[in-house]
């Protein structure tokens, strides 16, 4: 384990964790959900080879420090939130979401009080208040919901990746561990959005900006705010996403070899 700070194995472990039981989830829902083999196999080689990767960055060691208390189950959320959600329907996903709106578009809503607010549309209206008054662990469980109804829907996924950064950004004085699970989650939701609808500008505006920002990895991010201009060239994150481009360029042209 040298080298790991205390704070970078929890992030790593959260996310082999995240990991095992998504392959696990996996091989249940491929017969109960419909996931054709194509799909099936790059998922599982995808989970796999991320799997062993964090786990030879682990290294492999028992942790030898002291045990802690349980992790509340809210936290645990942070990093499982989009295991429950990212398998259903995955071989329906881009027919269902083809033509339900503009590339890197936004979820569409309806005026609050006009919608059930036990349907897909209440949770994610509620979810976007609740966000909107500050209240982000409601607004997580909202938009948890909401994805479970709909768990085929790209937009959700990126909606709720924004409101985890939007969270991290609130607090003052963040938890370093809870802002890694937070990033972990985030990202996950990011990646299965990309599953979802490979053609979803939004996904790759924010999955850049984790890598980022929060992860700390230039490098990896520039393809991604790339492929956002290339599909939305004119979308609502345009002006972010050549903004981070440009100062990344400038970086890379002062930065000391």
């Amino acid at each position: 384990m040298a080298g790991l700070t205390d704070v970078r194995r929890d992030e790593l472990v959260a996310e082999r964790e995240f990991l095992v039981r998504s392959l696990a989830d996996l091989e249940s829902e491929r017969d109960e959900c419909g996931i054709d083999a194509a799909t099936f196999a790059t998922l599982h080689s995808d989970y796999t080879a991320r799997t062993a990767a964090v786990l030879r960055l682990l290294g492999g060691a028992a942790d030898t420090r002291p045990k802690k208390a349980p992790i509340p189950k809210e936290r645990r959320m942070f990093a499982y939130v989009a295991i429950a959600v990212f398998a259903v329907g995955l071989a329906f996903a881009l027919a269902k979401s083809a033509g339900t709106r503009a590339p890197g578009g936004a979820l569409t809503g309806k005026t609050p009080g006009q919608v059930d607010p036990n349907s897909f549309d209440g949770h994610v209206e509620s979810a976007r208040q609740l966000q909107n008054s500050g209240r982000f662990p409601d607004a997580l469980v909202e938009y948890t919901a909401a994805q479970k109804l709909e768990p085929s829907r790209a937009d959700v996924r990126v909606e709720f990746a924004q409101m985890l950064i939007a969270w991290i950004r609130s607090d003052s004085k963040p938890d370093p561990k809870e802002v890694g699970l937070k990033v972990v989650a985030a990202e996950a939701a990011l990646d299965r959005a990309l599953t979802i609808d490979p053609q979803y500008a939004s996904a790759y505006a924010f999955k850049g900006v984790v890598l980022l920002q929060f992860r700390g990895e230039p490098a990896k991010a520039k393809p991604f705010f790339e492929k956002y201009l290339a599909i939305a060239p004119n979308g609502i994150y345009e002006p972010m996403a050549r903004s981070l481009l440009a100062g990344l360029a400038t970086s890379t042209t002062t930065t000391p070899k």
